[in-house]
């Protein structure tokens, strides 16, 4: 893997004036050399006058407000999910948000908006992934083929897990920390709802065969340097690196997504 990219969230960030004043400069230090980020700078800055007139922001307070004090209605001990629209907060990007209602003893019977979220029942925490090539993105799933020079953007689906760690493994045997990063002791808190994108995109190198993503979670805090020891074990034998599991103690849950690198 080689150096980070600013993805669209960090670069909308740089626009809104919302990055800590080292990131912010440097981005613009990349934006000075760089046309293609300079173009993506400007196709974002672009679209958001686009986005705001699809959704006023007045508009979409006044109709969570609405569809809150609907549920504040509700007779007592009932739950009562409700979309409260795709609100757009950045370029190119919504949140689906769910109200959920739940009972509030001692207050009179009456209800109060507990809690914003989406808890996916069913689902398994799992990885998404964008392609991006020549300026075009796309999104990939898992045995998708990739090559040098390609772009990968790396969103996460928590659905409901409390900590995580992500890495890769390719085929030198290489293993490479992207979340939390390199250094860090412990393993970050997920937030959702929905696909989570990794502060950095990042660029293949020419390591050959795969490039293989795992997602590890787990509802304890935990130290990414345990999984990181059975990810090198894993790495350390080619023949299964591909395909196998980590081997993890009880409480982790795994899920990986695998790239087949081509020659140009």
């Amino acid at each position: 893997m080689s150096q980070p990219v600013p993805n669209d969230l960090i670069l909308e960030r740089y626009l809104l004036g919302e990055l800590t004043p080292a990131d912010h400069e440097a981005v613009r230090s990349r934006l000075l050399v760089e046309p293609g980020l300079r173009d993506r700078l400007a196709r974002l800055e672009a679209s958001n006058p686009q986005i705001l007139e699809r959704h006023p922001p007045n508009a979409v307070v006044a109709e969570v407000r609405r569809r809150a004090a609907a549920v504040n209605d509700r007779p007592k001990r009932t739950f009562f999910p409700a979309l409260a629209w795709a609100v757009p907060t950045l370029a190119a990007a919504a949140v689906a948000v769910f109200v959920v209602a739940r009972p509030i003893e001692g207050d009179g019977g009456a209800e109060r908006v507990e809690e914003l979220g989406v808890r996916l029942k069913g689902l398994a925490p799992h990885l998404a992934c964008q392609r991006i090539r020549d300026g075009k993105a796309e999104k990939v799933g898992t045995g998708a083929e990739a090559r040098a020079g390609d772009l990968v953007q790396l969103s996460y689906v928590a659905v409901g897990r409390r900590f995580g760690t992500i890495f890769s493994v390719d085929g030198r045997g290489t293993v490479t920390q992207h979340l939390p990063r390199s250094g860090q002791l412990e393993a970050v808190a997920l937030t959702g709802p929905g696909e989570v994108a990794l502060p950095d995109g990042y660029v293949l190198d020419d390591a050959p065969a795969f490039e293989r993503f795992f997602f590890v979670t787990s509802e304890n805090a935990f130290a990414p340097g345990l999984v990181l020891e059975a990810a090198r074990a894993l790495a350390s034998r080619p023949e299964v690196a591909r395909n196998a599991p980590l081997d993890l103690s009880a409480g982790f849950e795994q899920s990986d997504l695998l790239l087949l690198k081509a020659e140009r």
